[in-house]
Formats: C-alpha cells, sequence, structure tokens
C-alpha cells in the first residue's frame, strides 16, 4: 500500500449466509515495503466460506496495492517475534552523508490468527563509523 492517494485494503469473511463481513482493513500510504500481518478467522471454517481481498484508491493513479504469499493455518493465537538483525549493509555515500542500514523481519514467528504483529522498526539507519587515526610527529 504505496502512494499519496492509496485508499483501502479490507479482508472479508464470506459466512455461509452470503454476509461479507470485514475481518482486517488499513487504509493510507503504508510506505515502499512489505509488511505481515496475521488475520482471525473463526475456527473451524466451513468450506463455504470465502476470503474477499478488496483494494480502493482514491481519485488518481498514485496509489499501489500488493498481496502476497497467502498462507492459511490453524492453531492457537501466537504473537509476532522478530527475527536477528542482518548484517549493516556497506557504507553509501548521498550528498556528503555515509550511511548504512539493516533490516530484520518479523518471521520468528510472525503474528498469526489475529495476533499481534511485531512492533518497532524492521529497517535501522545510521551515520558510517569514522574510522579513528593517530598521528604520530617524527621529527
Amino acid at each position: 500500500m504505496y502512494g499519496r492517494n492509496m485508499g483501502t485494503l479490507n479482508v472479508f469473511v464470506r459466512d455461509e449466509t452470503g454476509a461479507n463481513i470485514v475481518s482486517w482493513s488499513k487504509s493510507g500510504n503504508q510506505g515502499n515495503r512489505w509488511h505481515e500481518t496475521g488475520i482471525n478467522i473463526s475456527s473451524p471454517v466451513p468450506s463455504s466460506r470465502k476470503i474477499i481481498f478488496e483494494g480502493h484508491r482514491k481519485c488518481d493513479i498514485t496509489g499501489d496495492v500488493a498481496i502476497d504469499d497467502i498462507t492459511l493455518t490453524s492453531g492457537s493465537c501466537v504473537d509476532g517475534s522478530w527475527a536477528t538483525w542482518r548484517t549493516w549493509s556497506s557504507c553509501t555515500v548521498v550528498n556528503k552523508d555515509a550511511r548504512r542500514s539493516r533490516c530484520r523481519r518479523c518471521t520468528n514467528p510472525f503474528g498469526q490468527d489475529g495476533s499481534a504483529s511485531c512492533s518497532g522498526e524492521s529497517l535501522q539507519s545510521e551515520h558510517c563509523p569514522v574510522p579513528t587515526f593517530t598521528f604520530h610527529n617524527y621529527c
């Protein structure tokens, strides 16, 4: 869900009567990165139920939504937990500012069945460490 005119993404569960029940909804620009979430769908799920993904955007085309890697699992709720941080990237210089970054994923495990997803940032960025030099004055 990226872009200044991103609307809303809804997930509905259609029950056995044909009613669409909102199970999850998110609106607005969520940034140019992937997010993970879990949705609780009451158990057991009858074969007559359907999961419906519905996306809306505002008036122009500057809003994108993508859905990937959908998994249906059964079990008890498990709150999300961060995997370890990946190694720092190489330093890059942009406008005379040397920075590096690293990321982590909410996969240890990620929040399941409507439980809490990981809280906090998935990306860290910092100024590159400046090497220290020792100068000797030799005559």
